[in-house]
C-alpha cells in the first residue's frame, strides 16, 4: 500500500513540475515585462533540484518547452528561438548547481566546515550572480527598463503638445544585435484606437512609431500631389521621390540618375539637369516645405549621393563639389 501511495504521489509530483516548467518558460517569454525582468529560469533549477530532485531533467525539458512555445508564437526568427532556449537551458542548469552547493552547504556539520562553507558559498555567490547576468542579458532589468521608460516619457512630453493623450500600456527587452527597450503606445485621440511602437536604444536612440505611421501616411498623400501637379516624364534616366521627414511638414525630394559610366561631363551634366529640375516642381504647392534635396548618379560600379540643403539650392558647383567628394572616398 506505502508502494502504491508512493508512487501515485510520485506521478502527481511529476505532473505538477511539468505543469511549473512550463507556466514559467511560458511567462518568461510571453509575459509581461516586469515578470519577465526577474530571474525565474535560474529559479526553476533551484527548486528544481532542492524541491524535486530532478537536475539535468528540468534543463533539457525547459529547453524543449522553450522552443516550442516560441515557435508556437511565430513571431520570432530561428536564430532567437534558439539563442533564447540555450539561455533557458544554460540558467535552469546553472540553478541546479546552485541548488547542489546549496544542499550541501545546509547539510555539512562535520570537519572541515570553515573550509566547505567557503567553498559552497563562494560557489553560490557565482552562480547566483552568473543567473542575474544572463538574465539582465536577455530580459533586461528593472533599473534600465524604468530608466528608459521614462526617458520615453520625457520624449513624448517634449514633441507633442497632447502628450497627455499618450499611453505606454507595455513594454519589452529586445537582445538582439542592437539591444534596445520596445514600448506600445496609444493615443487616445485616435479613432481607430491603434497601438504604435516606440523603441529606445541603449545608446539613447529613440525610433518614434507614431511619427513614423504618420509620416507614411501623409508622404503617401504627398507622392500623390506631387504626381498631379508637376510633369516629369522627359526625364527618362531619372527616378524621383518625396517625402516628409517629420510632422513639421518638412519635405525630401530625391533625384536619382543612373548613367553607363560617371565623368566629370556626366557630373556638370547631372548638375544642370538638377536645376532644371528644381525649376520644374518650384511651381508645386509645396515647394516651399522642401527643406533639402537628396541627388544621387550611379552606374553599374559606381554610386554617388548628397544631401543639398535649401540654402544651396541652384548652386550647382555645389553639387558638383559635394559628389566629386563622394567620388574621391569612393
Amino acid at each position: 500500500m506505502d508502494k502504491f501511495k508512493n508512487k501515485y504521489f510520485g506521478y502527481i509530483e511529476g505532473v505538477i513540475y511539468i505543469i511549473l516548467i512550463i507556466v514559467i518558460i511560458f511567462a518568461s517569454i510571453t509575459g509581461p515585462i516586469l515578470i519577465k525582468l526577474l530571474p525565474l529560469v535560474f529559479v526553476l533549477g533551484l527548486v528544481g533540484r532542492i524541491v524535486f530532485n530532478r537536475p539535468v531533467i528540468t534543463s533539457i525539458f525547459g529547453f524543449l518547452v522553450s522552443i516550442c512555445t516560441i515557435y508556437i508564437i511565430g513571431t520570432y526568427s530561428f536564430e532567437y528561438n534558439l539563442m533564447y532556449s540555450l539561455f533557458c537551458f544554460i540558467c535552469i542548469l546553472m540553478g541546479e548547481v546552485e541548488g547542489m552547493y546549496l544542499i550541501r552547504l545546509l547539510n555539512k556539520k562535520r570537519n572541515n566546515i570553515e573550509k566547505s562553507n567557503f567553498k559552497n558559498i563562494t560557489a553560490i555567490i557565482v552562480l547566483a550572480l552568473a543567473g542575474i547576468f544572463l538574465n539582465n542579458y536577455f530580459n533586461g532589468n528593472i533599473y534600465t527598463y524604468l530608466k528608459y521608460k521614462h526617458k520615453i516619457e520625457n520624449y513624448i512630453s517634449s514633441n507633442y503638445p497632447n502628450s497627455n493623450n499618450f499611453k505606454i500600456s507595455e513594454g519589452k527587452f529586445v537582445f538582439t544585435k542592437y539591444k534596445y527597450y520596445s514600448f506600445n503606445v496609444k493615443n487616445i485621440d485616435d479613432n481607430d484606437n491603434t497601438t504604435y511602437k516606440f523603441a529606445v536604444y541603449l545608446d539613447d536612440n529613440i525610433i518614434d512609431g507614431y511619427e513614423n505611421s504618420r509620416l507614411s501616411l501623409n508622404s503617401a498623400q504627398l507622392k500623390n500631389e506631387f504626381s498631379d501637379e508637376i510633369d516629369l516624364s522627359k526625364y527618362t534616366d531619372f527616378e524621383f521621390d518625396i517625402k516628409y521627414n517629420d510632422l513639421k511638414n518638412n519635405i525630401t525630394v530625391y533625384i536619382t540618375k543612373s548613367v553607363d559610366k560617371i565623368s566629370s561631363d556626366q557630373l556638370n551634366n547631372f548638375a544642370e539637369d538638377v536645376n532644371n529640375i528644381l525649376e520644374n516642381i518650384s511651381i508645386f504647392n509645396k515647394f516651399s516645405n522642401i527643406s533639402k534635396i537628396n541627388i544621387c548618379i550611379e552606374d553599374a560600379e559606381i554610386k554617388l549621393d548628397a544631401e543639398i540643403y535649401s540654402s544651396n539650392f541652384y548652386d550647382k558647383k555645389y553639387y558638383i563639389n559635394s559628389l566629386e567628394t563622394e567620388y574621391i572616398d569612393e
